[in-house]
């Protein structure tokens, strides 16, 4: 079984309801509880992330994967609620978003090959919380739209 099919098989895909999304309230830690993280993917492009990591060792971990166009702040308060239940968050910006943006990577410019690649940058998102001590069976993903 190949890495990314190991990867993939650890997801579990959970749809949520934008409005949910929409009305999670923006952290005021002022960034005390997370930190920004670069996430190397196979294919040598580079993700950005912001890490949210547990109070306790060997948490689950929760990916939050945002929409075509969009970015890893559109979660909000989301991540710190879940870093509240005790996992491990990473909300990451895939390539040619937000600060994953590479000056030949635009979504706007993607065909359907540039976003079937998309799934790499979840399957590095993965391997980078598995690197932060997270369980690589204990990973869940939530997705807003496109993710």
């Amino acid at each position: 079984m190949d890495r990314a099919r190991t990867w993939t098989k650890g997801l579990i895909w959970v749809l949520i309801a934008p409005i949910w999304v929409c009305s999670c309230e923006r952290t005021s830690d002022g960034g005390q509880n997370s930190r920004n993280i670069v996430i190397p993917t196979r294919s040598g492009e580079v993700l950005s992330g912001i890490l949210y990591p547990a109070m306790v060792p060997n948490a689950s971990g929760s990916l939050l994967v945002h929409d075509a166009g969009s970015s890893a702040t559109v979660w909000g308060g989301f991540p710190e609620r879940l870093r509240a239940q005790g996992y491990t968050c990473l909300a990451v910006d895939l390539v040619g978003h937000g600060a994953s943006l590479r000056n030949d990577a635009d979504f706007r410019a993607f065909d359907d090959s540039d976003w079937k690649s998309r799934a790499s940058d979840v399957s590095a998102a993965c391997e980078a919380l598995v690197r932060e001590g997270c369980e690589s069976g204990a990973i869940g993903a939530v997705g807003e739209g496109f993710g």
